[in-house]
């Protein structure tokens, strides 16, 4: 429960950044686009569109921008783990050298 709690925060701190939000757009549009096409084609092509349409498209591309920025927020914080990691063991070498 604590890591869905730390997890969240993390979301909420990074989830607004600018290359977060553009990548996510991107992806949004480019696969948004493909899944329409897939799910809705023949509506588009036949020209049968309703209300429910316009709403399903808009699901249909938040669903990629979602999972985008959850991907990037999770990069993100495994690069910093990283870099906590590289940090402490560089500390703990030096550490050795100078004894």
């Amino acid at each position: 429960m604590n890591s869905i709690i730390q997890f969240l925060a993390k979301l909420r701190a990074h989830a607004f950044e600018a290359a977060v939000v553009r990548r996510a757009a991107i992806m949004s549009l480019i696969v948004g686009t493909i899944l329409i096409g897939i799910n809705h084609g023949n509506r588009i092509c036949s020209g049968t569109l309703c209300g429910t349409f316009w709403v399903q498209s808009l699901l249909t591309m938040f669903v990629p921008y979602a999972v985008s920025t959850v991907s990037s927020v999770l990069a993100m914080d495994g690069c910093h783990r990283s870099e906590k990691a590289l940090e402490v063991s560089k500390s703990r070498s030096t550490g050795r050298d100078d004894q």
